[in-house]
């Protein structure tokens, strides 16, 4: 009888770490919305993508739904003034969620499928109702977080920096929990901005935040993301700081440097560039930042970087298409690897120790940004820098070296500044 109990004991064990272990299954739903998605989406894979337990993929047609094998539903999606719904699959989306499926709804989803009552009031509890909803101008504003003490805020700054569009006057009348409010110039009132609410079984997190993919990528606003698929999902929430730790390799004695920012130059954001660096890489946890050109907004940024949870290596290029491209190269294993980033007009190739991993051709924007830094082992903004160590960084155009930073105790380096965690910190404050 008591080796029967010990047994019951292991096997409830075991199946609690299986559960644990368990992937969160989650489905971006796009393809349509009057805000830009193609930035959006990679953005939200980005954020979502932190939480290792996540499988993430997309749909850009809702009719095309399969949430037979789905945990988590995010709605990146407006149909706007397109075909609705079905109703075969308006049926499917409310048992998915009234049966315990998870929903988070973003930005502008609160103006999908205006035609359908137990979505647009029911499973979107706050929607754009024309001629009553309006938003204060795109720009800078203050956020505060109205729960301190809730799983999904926990630990996050009192108030935070954002720039976004501060939605307001959104209809609704059936309950939500706030988490998240601003101050609106239009209305001269605290405005509810992000959410949480139950529909039978099934939880929903709802953010009015969010109109494009810095938005999205404002660190606290970022985590509560993460957060929340997993809460949405009947998972355990694990909460990380925004400030993320600063790498060891990356850390003197005596001083906490997290990465390295040298002046931007109008000549390092257009192709034709060749990105070399030599990296040591050691934790796959997070994001691992090798360098990056001006702000995530900004149509000319260029990102060398490994994915979390993959380690491989990848280029984020949000001002073309498509924007992410990734090989299937995982660098985080303590060796050192050679990188070369060839970024053409009209193609993009990414080698590893003189191997080419991947060619993709890609379509870029004509359009001209602001310079923003080059940031070296680390991205301000974000919090993100780099768990190892990198050496001889150049850029190269046309076979002149435009810029070259030989990274061994900042020697030589002109124009090259440690940037310190108290800097990060007040940058994505």
């Amino acid at each position: 009888m008591r080796f029967l109990s010990a047994l019951l004991l292991l096997c409830a064990a075991a199946i609690s770490v299986s559960g644990a272990d368990e992937k969160i299954k989650v489905l971006i739903i796009d393809g349509q919305n009057n805000h830009n998605w193609q930035q959006t989406t990679p953005a939200l894979r980005e954020i979502i993508g932190t939480d290792r337990r996540t499988q993430i993929t997309s749909c850009e047609n809702p009719e095309t739904l399969d949430l037979g094998t789905t945990d988590v539903l995010v709605l990146n999606y407006c149909n706007w003034e397109s075909a609705s719904l079905s109703a075969g699959k308006r049926a499917a989306l409310l048992n998915f969620v009234r049966r315990g499926g998870g929903l988070v709804l973003v930005h502008f989803a609160n103006g999908a499928w205006r035609d359908w009552p137990e979505y647009f009031g029911g499973l979107a509890r706050r929607v754009w109702v024309d001629g009553k909803a309006n938003h204060d101008a795109y720009g800078g504003f203050t956020v505060t977080v109205t729960q301190p003490t809730h799983r999904l805020t926990v630990g996050l700054p009192a108030q935070f920096p954002t720039t976004d569009e501060l939605y307001c006057s959104q209809v609704g009348e059936l309950p939500v929990e706030p988490l998240l409010t601003a101050h609106s110039k239009v209305t001269n009132k605290d405005e509810p901005l992000a959410f949480t609410y139950t529909e039978g079984k099934g939880r929903i997190f709802q953010t009015l935040l969010g109109h494009d993919a810095g938005a999205l990528r404002t660190p606290a606003h970022a985590e509560l993301i993460r957060r929340a698929v997993a809460w949405v999902g009947n998972r355990e929430v694990l909460p990380i700081t925004v400030t993320a730790r600063l790498p060891p390799s990356l850390r003197p004695a005596g001083e906490p440097v997290r990465g390295y920012e040298a002046k931007g130059d109008a000549r390092w954001q257009e192709p034709p560039l060749v990105v070399t660096c030599r990296a040591r890489l050691f934790s796959k946890d997070s994001f691992n930042i090798l360098v990056a050109s001006s702000h995530k907004d900004s149509p000319r940024h260029w990102e060398m970087y490994t994915e979390a949870g993959s380690g491989k290596l990848t280029v984020y290029l949000p001002g073309a298409a498509p924007t992410n491209i990734t090989t299937d190269s995982d660098i985080c294993d303590g060796q050192w690897h050679a990188m070369r980033f060839e970024y053409l007009p009209g193609s993009v190739k990414l080698l590893v120790n003189e191997k080419l991993a991947v060619e993709v051709q890609i379509g870029r924007a004509h359009v001209t940004a602001a310079i923003g830094p080059l940031w070296i082992g680390c991205y301000p903004p974000q919090s993100l820098g780099c768990d190892g160590q990198l050496e001889d960084v150049q850029i190269v155009s046309n076979g002149k070296t435009l810029a070259r930073f030989a990274l061994k105790d900042n020697k030589g380096d002109e124009g090259l500044k440690r940037v310190t965690g108290s800097e990060v910190a007040n940058d994505a404050a």
